[in-house]
């Protein structure tokens, strides 16, 4: 089974940043994510 490595829960953090207008400070957030595979 090629993606049986897959299987589990998964998590993670990071910081997305984005400019806001040209001339402006970019925004920037911190995230997390939780990502859960698994199979009958």
């Amino acid at each position: 089974v090629p993606l049986s490595w897959l299987v589990g829960v998964w998590e993670g953090t990071g910081v997305v940043e984005y400019p806001v207008d040209p001339d402006g400070e970019p925004r920037k957030y911190d995230f997390g994510q939780r990502v859960s595979f698994s199979h009958d």
